[in-house]
């Protein structure tokens, strides 16, 4: 992935999969404490798409007050900011400035 952003001069994202919300920071520090026991079976899930409705078509707004619009679009085209499109929930996440 390195080597193509650098072939085609472009810049790239990588996610962690949600790593860093604090649900699952909390889920992790009460699996890591031992406060469940011994664990035998796990099962999770995924969902993509909010069946039946989808996630909707929310109206543009002003973006969270601690969220810097401009430094997360870098240098894509400028957009309004729309919850949808940042795709993150401000009311579980923190953001940088």
């Amino acid at each position: 992935m390195v080597k193509a952003a650098r072939k085609y001069d472009r810049i790239v994202q990588v996610g962690t999969q949600q790593r860093s919300g604090i649900h699952f920071q909390n889920a992790v520090e009460i699996v890591r404490s031992g406060r469940l026991g011994d664990i035998s079976f796990v099962r999770t899930w995924n969902y993509g798409n909010e069946f039946p409705d989808g996630i909707g078509n929310p109206p543009d707004t002003a973006p969270p007050s601690n969220l810097d619009w401009d430094m997360w679009l870098g240098p894509a085209p400028e957009r309004a900011f729309n919850k949808n499109r940042f795709g993150v929930d401000p009311n579980h996440y923190s953001f940088f400035r």
